[in-house]
């Protein structure tokens, strides 16, 4: 295959960016996070950062035009000529409809949304266990894929913490949203076929397995 292009949809810690990331080395095609997007904005302090800093901050969602506009630069650059892997984006019908007309003006095809299927309660688990490198910003989960020593990076050696968007109530505001705008679009992928399914309870490297199973068939 030529070029793959995917889009991950799930619950805020169902996974999505470990798998794109082990899915991006797997397929040489970059991990596109919107979050990290946003966050590189607010980290550099950029008028746009400063702007949607309270908005992450009280576990609001940052302004589809604003997200768009971030996607798409990223589109543009050359490690994404030859596909792409979205976390976090679409998150609406209006946004998946932005997608649809990038795909189509750029004479790509977009050829598969897997769905992360996780419980509520075990979402709430591995959240409240996610860490993140304050340098490289790779990310561990204490549970289920802990660092080799504890609040140190496997990578950099890094101090890990713990974002603020992580916190218990923050999380329960990101539940609501995200069960709020991903139903229509499960139903809108499904309807073009594009939907697959992957269980991920397992562990990371089981999740990994059944996601390329998932994968196997598409064209």
């Amino acid at each position: 295959m030529k070029e793959l292009n995917l889009v991950l949809l799930g619950a805020p810690g169902s996974g999505k960016g470990t798998l794109a990331a082990k899915l991006g080395a797997k397929f040489g095609i970059p991990h596109i996070s919107t979050g990290d997007l946003v966050r590189e904005e607010i980290s550099r302090k950029t008028p746009l950062g400063k702007q949607v800093e309270e908005t992450v901050k009280s576990g609001g969602l940052v302004d589809d035009c604003v997200v768009k506009a971030l996607l798409l630069k990223r589109l543009c650059r050359a490690d994404a000529k030859k596909g792409f892997i979205l976390d976090g984006f679409p998150r609406n019908l209006d946004q998946a409809e932005s997608l649809a007309v990038y795909v189509d003006e750029t004479k790509k095809r977009l050829n598969a949304v897997l769905y992360l299927k996780v419980p509520k309660k075990e979402i709430i688990k591995r959240i409240s266990g996610r860490r993140q490198c304050s340098e490289c910003g790779a990310v561990y989960n204490i549970y289920s894929n802990p660092p080799k020593k504890e609040k140190k990076c496997d990578r950099c050696g890094g101090r890990l913490y713990r974002r603020k968007d992580d916190s218990p109530k923050i999380v329960e505001s990101r539940w609501k949203a995200y069960i709020y705008n991903t139903q229509p679009l499960i139903d809108y992928y499904k309807k073009k076929r594009l939907l697959l399914e992957v269980d991920m309870l397992g562990s990371v490297e089981e999740n990994f397995l059944k996601a390329l199973k998932a994968l196997e068939g598409i064209k």
